[in-house]
């Protein structure tokens, strides 16, 4: 979205009024132009048209289906977005459904930790995680952000919680052991980022800067609102 117009030139300029001069070139080329533009017009009607039948309802106070990212499925699997998991102009994590009714998140981000959230998902400390890559996965060149996908958890993070308990203090050291002893770390181990179930489980979520050892590193606008640890 923008808040001016933007005019770019399809092609160069085309003179429509009578010419004795170079007359049968100069209608070829008219003739190319309108055409060219007649063909543009039918796939932007039939591309619009598919938005609109592909566009979930809405009532009044709910956000509009133009507020959400295009990408709208991974691995033949399709989805659609239902709300923003958070209130603010930089959120650029979503809940979403499938097809089968499961909700799941869908996340973009610059840089993702695959690796460690796998790690974590198999033992159990992380949502299992669906697919991370390109966000149309036809784009084999890609190298923008990335679109992650995972299992949506129903709880609460510990930060709106408050203090853990001694039980959720030992998993989430089990945890955090299990990625030094794959030499991987989090970089962001704080308390929004854990994520507390209703069955009573402890996960770890928000991988951005997660990775291997030595290798990854923090992005240089760190909030300094926040107390990070003073290795940081």
């Amino acid at each position: 979205m923008t808040h001016r117009i933007i005019v770019q030139n399809l092609c160069e300029p085309v003179y429509l009024a009578h010419n004795s001069t170079f007359e049968l070139s100069a209608i070829r080329r008219l003739s190319q132009v309108l055409f060219c533009l007649r063909e543009g017009l039918e796939g932007m009607r039939l591309w619009y048209e598919d938005c609109v039948r592909r566009m979930v309802g809405f009532t009044e106070g709910d956000d509009h289906p133009r507020f959400y990212p295009q990408p709208s499925g991974f691995l033949d699997q399709a989805f659609r977005y239902t709300q923003l998991l958070r209130r603010d102009a930089w959120c650029t994590v979503f809940l979403a459904q499938l097809d089968s009714g499961d909700k799941i998140v869908v996340k973009f981000a610059e840089r993702y930790g695959e690796l460690a959230h796998r790690t974590l998902a198999e033992a159990g400390y992380a949502p299992k995680l669906l697919y991370c890559g390109a966000p149309f996965a036809q784009n084999t060149r890609h190298d923008g952000p990335l679109m992650i996908v995972m299992e949506y958890v129903e709880g609460m993070t510990l930060f709106d919680a408050g203090r853990p308990t001694d039980g959720q203090c030992k998993e989430l050291r089990k945890a955090v052991d299990i990625l030094h002893a794959n030499n991987l770390v989090h970089g962001d181990f704080r308390a929004p980022n854990v994520q507390l179930g209703v069955d009573g489980s402890v996960r770890i979520i928000d991988y951005d800067w997660a990775g291997l050892a030595g290798e990854v590193y923090y992005p240089l606008d760190l909030s300094s609102d926040i107390d990070w640890h003073p290795e940081v």
